[in-house]
C-alpha cells in the first residue's frame, strides 16, 4: 500500500519539505473526515476542525484524552457496548495493523452519531485515526427497513416481519415447551364500509382496530396486519384460551366513532394451538386461516382449529381442480324435476345440474354450487346448462315433444353482476330458435340479498325481455316486504324446509300460509317445493297455493327418463 507521496531524494530541500508540510496541512484542515492522531502511548494529541463538528464537541474536549478512555460512551452497530480493546484505533496502536471500516455510534448528550471508523499505525509511533459521518445514511437505511418491515397505515408488523417472527417464536416455544398461539382476525362487512363511507373511513377503522389490538392484547404479543382487513397475533397460551379468546374479541367489537358516525365492527377470528408436533410455522399459520374462513362460513365471532378443517380444504381444493375439468370436458349432467298446479296439470320443469366425478363419485349440487360461486366458476356452470338444454330442448322439439311448459334454471347473484348478462342469453336463446318465454330464471332469496340494488336492476331487464323471474327458497333470507315489492317476480318458491314441516310444525304451517297470503298481495304466484305426500299437496291447495313440486309428483330424472315423461303427457 503507497503511504506517501514524498520524493525520498528531496528530503533535505528545507523548501520542498514546507511546501508538502501546507500541503498537507490544508487538507488536515479542509478535510471533510474527522482526523485524530495520537502519540505512542495511545493519547489524543491533534484532531481537525471536521472532528469537532462530527463529534458535536469542541477540540478540547478530546485532544488529551486517552483513545481508550472509559468516558468515551461508543455503542458497536448492533446498538450494544463497545468495549475500548475492540477500537478500530486501539487495535491499530496495539497490534501496528491498519483496521478499515469499523462502524460504530458515539454517544453524546443530546444524539447519536453513527461513524465509519479507519486507524493505521504511524511510522514514528502513534497512530492515525479517520472517521466519516454516517447518521444520515444509517438513518435513510433504516427508513427502507421501516417501510419493509411495518405497515405504513397502522405502523404494525406487516405480514414478512409477521412470518420471521413466527419462525423464531416458533423454535424459542419449543425449546421451552411453552405454548403457542396464532390468532387470524378479519373484519366483517369492511368491503361494505369502505364503499358506503369511503376509504378514508375505511382507514380510520383500520388505524383503530389496530390499537385496540394491541391495547388488549396479552402481555408479550405480537400484533400485525397481514393485509387488507386481516391481523394477526401470536402470544403464548395457558388454559382456557377459547375465554379469553372471546373476551378479547368482545373488547375489539365495541362501538367505534369517526367523526360523526358510529360504526358496530364486528371481527371474526381463527385460533390453532401449537401442539408438541407442531414443527412448521407455515403449517400453524394455515390452520388460523382454514379456522377463520370457517367463521366466516359459520357466522361465528371464533372458531379454534380442528383436524377435520383440514381435512374439509383438502377436499374443496380437490373438488374445485375437478369441477373445472369437468366443465371443461362436459361431464356435468341435466337432471329435470317436473312441477305441477295444485289441478294435477303438468306446468313446467325445473333444470338442474349434476355431477358424478371418477374419485369422489356423486357430489351434491349443495356441496359443488357454493364452491363454484366462491371461487368463480358459477357463471360457466349457468353457460354450461343453457348450453347443454338449448341443444336437448332441439331434440325434443324437432320429436313434437315440447308442449307449453316453461323450463326453470338457476342463475347466481354473479350473473346478475355480469353488464351483459342478459343481451348474451337473449341470443343464446334465440340463436337456437326459443324465446325468452320459454324459460324461467330462478335466484335464490339469500343471493338477491347480497346486492339487491344492483340485482334489481337486470331482473327488471330480464323480464322485459320476456323471461319469468322466480325467488328459489323463500322464506329462509332476509328480504323484506319493500325489497319484495321491487322484485316484480312472477313466482314465489317456497322453501322445502317449511313445506315438509308444515303439517306437524305450527310455525312453519304459519310461514307457509303467510307467504302464500302476501304472494297474493304483490300479486306473485307461489310453487311449494318438497311436496311428498298427500295430506301436504291437498293443504297446500286449500291454502291457496299456486304450484307445486316434489316426489310425490315426479323426482328429477335424466334427460332420457324426462323424454319418456313428456312422451306419457302427450297419450
Amino acid at each position: 500500500m503507497r503511504r506517501s507521496s514524498l520524493d525520498p531524494s528531496r528530503l533535505t530541500d528545507i523548501h520542498y519539505l514546507q511546501q508538502q508540510y501546507e500541503r498537507w496541512q490544508t487538507i488536515y484542515e479542509l478535510a471533510p473526515v474527522g482526523i485524530s492522531v495520537a502519540d505512542s502511548s495511545g493519547q489524543i494529541i491533534a484532531a481537525n476542525p471536521a472532528a469537532e463538528r462530527i463529534l458535536k464537541q469542541p477540540t478540547s474536549a478530546h485532544v488529551g484524552r486517552d483513545i481508550d478512555d472509559a468516558r468515551w460512551q461508543i455503542l458497536a452497530e448492533d446498538g450494544s457496548p463497545m468495549p475500548s480493546e475492540r477500537f478500530a484505533s486501539t487495535r491499530a496502536l496495539r497490534e501496528q495493523c491498519i483496521v478499515e471500516g469499523q462502524v460504530m455510534q458515539v454517544v453524546t448528550a443530546d444524539e447519536v452519531t453513527w461513524l465509519t471508523v479507519s486507524a493505521a499505525p504511524l511510522p514514528q509511533g502513534g497512530v492515525i485515526v479517520v472517521y466519516a459521518d454516517i447518521t444520515d445514511i444509517k438513518q435513510h437505511q433504516r427508513r427502507i427497513e421501516q417501510l419493509s418491515a411495518y405497515d405504513q397505515l397502522t405502523q404494525l408488523a406487516n405480514r414478512t416481519t409477521f412470518f420471521a417472527m413466527l419462525d423464531k417464536v416458533m423454535v424459542e416455544m419449543q425449546a421451552s415447551a411453552k405454548q403457542l398461539a396464532v390468532a387470524v382476525f378479519d373484519i366483517d362487512s369492511f368491503k361494505e364500509i369502505n364503499e358506503t363511507a369511503g376509504h378514508e373511513v375505511g382507514d380510520r377503522i383500520l388505524c383503530e382496530v389496530a390499537q385496540r389490538l394491541q391495547d388488549h392484547a396479552p402481555a408479550g404479543s405480537f400484533v400485525a396486519r397481514i393485509g387488507g382487513d386481516e391481523f394477526a397475533v401470536l402470544c403464548e397460551h395457558g388454559e382456557a384460551i377459547q375465554q379469553r379468546a372471546t373476551q378479547y374479541l368482545a373488547a375489539l367489537s365495541q362501538p367505534l366513532s369517526v367523526g360523526q358516525a358510529e360504526f358496530r365492527i364486528n371481527l371474526r377470528a381463527g385460533l390453532s394451538l401449537m401442539t408438541p408436533n407442531s414443527s412448521r410455522s407455515e403449517a400453524l399459520w394455515r390452520q388460523a386461516d382454514l379456522a377463520l374462513h370457517e367463521a366466516k362460513a359459520r357466522q361465528q365471532q371464533l372458531v379454534i382449529y380442528q383436524q377435520a378443517m383440514s381435512e374439509r380444504f383438502n377436499r374443496r381444493f380437490e373438488l374445485t381442480k375437478r369441477l373445472q375439468e369437468a366443465l371443461l370436458n362436459e361431464r356435468l349432467h341435466l337432471y329435470f324435476q317436473p312441477q305441477f298446479a295444485v289441478s294435477g296439470a303438468f306446468t313446467g320443469t325445473e333444470v338442474l345440474a349434476r355431477w358424478n366425478d371418477a374419485h369422489f363419485g356423486d357430489v351434491s349440487p349443495a356441496e359443488f354450487i357454493p364452491l363454484a360461486e366462491e371461487r368463480g366458476l358459477i357463471c360457466q356452470i349457468t353457460e354450461t346448462i343453457f348450453t347443454q338444454l338449448l341443444a336437448t330442448m332441439q331434440v325434443w322439439q324437432r320429436q313434437g315433444l315440447l308442449g307449453q311448459q316453461t323450463y326453470a334454471v338457476n342463475i347466481s347473484i354473479r350473473d346478475l353482476e355480469r353488464p351483459d348478462f342478459a343481451q348474451q342469453l337473449v341470443e343464446k336463446i334465440q340463436t337456437a330458435g326459443f324465446t325468452p318465454t320459454q324459460f324461467e330464471l330462478e335466484i335464490t332469496e339469500t343471493a338477491l340479498m347480497k346486492d339487491p340494488q344492483h340485482a334489481f336492476v337486470t331482473l327488471r331487464e330480464l323480464q322485459e325481455c320476456g323471461f319469468t323471474i322466480a325467488i328459489d327458497d323463500f322464506g329462509i333470507g332476509h328480504s323484506s316486504l319493500s325489497y319484495i315489492k321491487q322484485m316484480h317476480a312472477q313466482r314465489l318458491k317456497i322453501d322445502m324446509s317449511f313445506t315438509q314441516e308444515m303439517l306437524s310444525n305450527p310455525a312453519d304451517y304459519g310461514i307457509v300460509k303467510t307467504i302464500i297470503a302476501m304472494a297474493d298481495i304483490f300479486a306473485m304466484k307461489t310453487l311449494a317445493e318438497g311436496v311428498e305426500t298427500e295430506q301436504q299437496a291437498e293443504e297446500l291447495k286449500r291454502l291457496g297455493c299456486d304450484y307445486v313440486q316434489g316426489y310425490l309428483l315426479a323426482k328429477p330424472m335424466p334427460a332420457e327418463d324426462y323424454q319418456a315423461f313428456l312422451h306419457r303427457q302427450q297419450r
